[in-house]
């Protein structure tokens, strides 16, 4: 897999890469991360076709998805440390 470009943004790291006749957009907002897999064709061959598909429409529905998962990420979280806390509070007191 190699790079073929990134795509300037304000808030996320957008990088385009080429693998074995596909083009992969990968999307990073912090630990978070979503990649788009693309056939590669005459229509999707290059940085600058790929920069084209990357518009508001697209770029609004990748940040509710990172809001979702942030939002998961999150509860998760939250979750296991809860448990570790009823674990902790289970546990026989030794004199």
């Amino acid at each position: 897999m190699r790079i073929i470009g990134e795509i300037a943004h304000a808030k996320y790291k957008i990088t385009a890469m080429k693998n074995e006749g596909r083009l992969l957009l990968k999307i990073e907002d912090g630990l978070l991360e979503q990649t788009f897999k693309f056939r590669a064709s005459e229509e999707l061959s290059n940085i600058s076709q790929i920069a084209q598909l990357v518009n508001g429409e697209f770029l609004q529905t990748v940040s509710v998805c990172f809001a979702q998962m942030q939002a998961a990420h999150q509860q998760t979280l939250t979750n296991y440390l809860q448990s570790l806390e009823q674990d902790s509070l289970n546990l026989p007191d030794i004199i």
